[in-house]
């Protein structure tokens, strides 16, 4: 009866935790004999439930080409913005470089151009629309991508000469 305006509500659906943004409505009690049945009433703020274990959408280890894709299949209702990580494990021609990161059934993604050093590490975060190189926000251009539920592919590629990168994104399902 004290939940907070617009505080954490968990449920469990479908047997995973999901997370809703919400505010305690009603809480009603009807007693029938010696049992009371209850009713409580929440208003979502936000209409979507996140489950709250983080679900791998890609992982590609030690690629060595420009360009790459793979097929990742989307969990939940609701589109997939994911956090994408790069780590660089060596490149030769990176200076100058670009490393970009999109939706390859729609292209939409993001391109950071930048002096990539072996040991960096690119993280997209497209749900909180953040960029950045070693921990430090960069400059990009695009736009982030998102992943509709179902089959889609993450895509990626750079303008390096050589290189060697792990690729990895990680996301929490939403639903409707």
């Amino acid at each position: 009866l004290i939940q907070a305006q617009n505080g954490s509500l968990r449920v469990l659906e479908s047997g995973q935790e999901v997370e809703y943004t919400a505010t305690l409505n009603e809480f009603n009690i009807e007693w029938n004999g010696q049992h009371a049945y209850c009713t409580i009433v929440f208003i979502a703020s936000d209409p979507l439930g996140r489950v709250l274990a983080d679900t791998q959408l890609a992982n590609i280890v030690g690629n060595t080409a420009s360009a790459t894709a793979q097929t990742v299949s989307v969990q939940g209702s609701y589109s997939a913005e994911p956090v994408v990580s790069v780590t660089i494990n060596n490149v030769t021609g990176g200076t100058g470089g670009s490393i970009s990161i999109y939706n390859a059934r729609n292209n939409q993604g993001i391109t950071v151009t930048a002096d990539f050093s072996s040991g960096d590490m690119l993280v997209i975060d497209c749900l909180n629309y953040t960029v950045q190189i070693n921990g430090a926000n960069v400059d990009f251009t695009g736009l982030f991508p998102v992943f509709p539920p179902g089959s889609q592919q993450i895509g990626y590629s750079d303008t390096f000469a050589t290189r060697n990168v792990d690729i990895t994104a990680t996301y929490n399902p939403r639903l409707v």
